[in-house]
């Protein structure tokens, strides 16, 4: 179970982050199982090194579908390719190429920042459609016209190509029985399906202890996480501004936080110096769907901590009274959830379970969701001191989060492993969406996770 001594202040946060890894700071402590060796290796050494492809419901892959049109569509599709550039940042500048706001594009997820990436993209109104548009770090290029905008549901999930860079030379025979045990492991019992590093900050790893000091009506405190913690990416120079803010707090190193690429930085930031640095209203006033947001990856950061406590159960394929499952498509996407129910359920979830065709799923808290949620979820909002209703805002209801069902385990798909050489090992698998491959090759390398996104001793 997590230790309710959970960081809440700037120092606090860095202290823990050093002393126990980002892992214990996102409630990712745990294994999904034991392997006899683990390779010691390190992840997107390039970003070449770390490919990514989204596949949707139709079967297209980004990486290789081509161009078609059908009669009277009106919604042009994008292949966006970036390398080592951040979604969004790309998302703006291919907008702004074609005349739009940001906010005026569809897409189906968020990719990794340090990673070669294939993603579908479409604008939501009418607007030019060049064939080929380039920035410095992502290109775009038409694939097709269709009669139906882009939706979150449209993707299936993910293929991805990996490179792992071994630190020291190991026999290749030696890199085949690691492989050899980690894929029979994964295609036995599946892995633990952790909400991955993205969901709490790529860049600082907060949003968590944002949310958690929120619900928990702890206004001043979440100020001071979202707007003094250094990012790991920034100059010197915005390390010091946060520095100061702790100390007292001006419009001068306000403005400057404000323009920070951190979207929640930059609107706190703002209504900070609306607000007259009343920490209350500054989150408050905040758009609903970023103050959603902060108590989503609370909610996130307390399932990732009930999976991890209960991984013996959900990894043995047994039944659980009582319990939640997922029914999955031929691709290992969720279907639907339901209960255990009834005794006569028994058989049909038994027989789900053999033949994969369901995995236990695990409530992630919030207001609508204090029946559904775990005893071990349960406990450990009380020892932090907050309940299902801390989800919800009498003030702002629309910014509340009513909480969510999901897949405690995930059976990737598509694996093959094979050592390139001494020094080098390539793995390919394919993911259903929500499902996050640092989770799967956490469990193949022997090191913790540190805040760069790469892996150390």
């Amino acid at each position: 179970m997590m230790n309710p001594d959970l960081p809440t202040s700037p120092e606090e946060l860095l202290l823990w982050e050093r002393e126990r890894g980002i892992e214990q700071l996102v409630g990712m402590g745990a294994l999904s199982y034991r392997l006899p060796k683990r390779l010691n290796g390190r992840l997107r050494a390039r970003p070449e090194d770390f490919i990514v492809s989204e596949v949707t419901r139709d079967g297209s892959v980004a990486t290789t579908v081509t161009y078609s049109s059908r009669e009277e569509a009106t919604h042009p599709i994008y292949i966006m390719t970036k390398v080592n550039s951040d979604t969004l940042a790309a998302m703006r500048q291919l907008s702004s190429a074609i005349g739009l706001k940001p906010w005026e594009m569809d897409r189906l997820g968020l990719k990794d920042k340090r990673a070669l990436t294939f993603q579908f993209v479409s604008p939501k109104k009418r607007c030019e459609t060049p064939p080929k548009l380039r920035g410095s770090e992502w290109g775009a290029d038409l694939m097709a016209i269709s009669s139906t905008p882009l939706r979150p549901c449209d993707l299936r999930g993910n293929l991805f190509w990996v490179t792992i860079r071994l630190r020291a030379p190991m026999l290749v025979d030696e890199i085949r029985d690691v492989l050899g045990h980690f894929s029979s492991k994964v295609a036995e019992t599946g892995l633990l399906n952790f909400f991955g590093y993205q969901r709490f900050g790529g860049r600082k790893p907060v949003n968590h202890i944002a949310g958690y000091l929120i619900a928990k009506r702890d206004y001043e405190a979440a100020c001071k996480v979202i707007l003094c913690t250094p990012s790991r990416t920034e100059p010197r120079e915005l390390t010091n501004v946060r520095s100061r803010l702790l100390e007292r707090r001006n419009r001068e190193d306000l403005a400057r936080v404000a323009r920070s690429p951190l979207s929640v930085e930059r609107a706190l930031a703002r209504n900070f110096m609306r607000y007259e640095c009343d920490a209350r209203k500054s989150i408050l006033h905040l758009p609903a769907n970023l103050l959603r947001f902060l108590l989503e990856a609370f909610s996130s950061f307390l399932f990732n901590d009930t999976i991890g406590a209960m991984s013996g159960q959900l990894l043995s394929g047994g039944i659980r009274e009582g319990a939640l499952y997922s029914q999955l498509d031929n691709e290992g996407g969720v279907l639907t959830t339901y209960a255990m129910g009834a005794p006569w359920n028994r058989r049909r979830i038994g027989e789900d379970l053999r033949l994969r065709r369901a995995v236990p799923a695990v409530a992630c808290p919030g207001f609508l969701a204090e029946r559904a949620i775990e005893g071990k979820t349960r406990e450990t909002m009380a020892q932090l001191g907050i309940d299902c209703s801390s989800f919800h805002f009498q003030e702002r209801p629309e910014a509340g989060y009513p909480g969510q069902v999901r897949a405690a385990v995930v059976f990737p798909r598509l694996i093959s492993a094979a050592p390139i050489d001494a020094r080098a090992v390539f793995l390919s698998f394919f993911l259903p969406r929500s499902s996050y491959a640092t989770v799967l090759l956490r469990e193949l390398l022997s090191q913790r996770t540190t805040r760069r996104g790469v892996t150390e001793p």
